[in-house]
């Protein structure tokens, strides 16, 4: 691990995603980050499915910092993300999505180029996972 470790926040935004912010949650909580350095911020896009009570639920329980917040006057992931970024405290913000599964090193790997103080944005490597279908296969 890298000897750089700044305190960074996680924004996420879900619209109706209830039964699958379990396994998110699990990925979360996989990170091999140190749990002190990071909070989360899962935003519930106004949702019509039980995607907030979730969150709410999760946070009680998780064994990370999960800040439950809620988007319910636009509907874009858009107005979620700068829902979370109002909420944050810290220098570094770090994106991803509800139907995402970061690998437990993402986000130590993500804040080591911060290091260099001329570096202003990081994107990982998104690859997707196998295709049940033809159109999923090649898409």
């Amino acid at each position: 691990m890298s000897y750089f470790l700044p305190n960074i926040s996680v924004i996420i935004p879900i619209y109706n995603y209830e039964k699958d912010l379990p396994e998110l949650v699990n990925c979360l909580e996989s990170q091999t980050y140190p749990r002190d350095k990071v909070e989360y911020f899962l935003v519930d896009n106004n949702s019509n499915d039980a995607t907030f009570a979730t969150i709410n639920n999760l946070s009680k329980t998780s064994s990370i910092v999960i800040h439950s917040l809620r988007e319910n006057q636009i509907q874009s992931s858009y107005a979620a993300r700068n829902m979370g970024v109002r909420h944050t405290t810290t220098s570094i913000l770090i994106f991803t999505d509800a139907d995402c599964r970061p690998q437990p090193q993402w986000l130590e790997k993500i804040t080591i180029p911060f290091e260099k103080e001329n570096v202003v944005i990081v994107a990982g490597e998104v690859t997707a996972n196998p295709g049940k279908t033809l159109l999923e296969r090649y898409a």
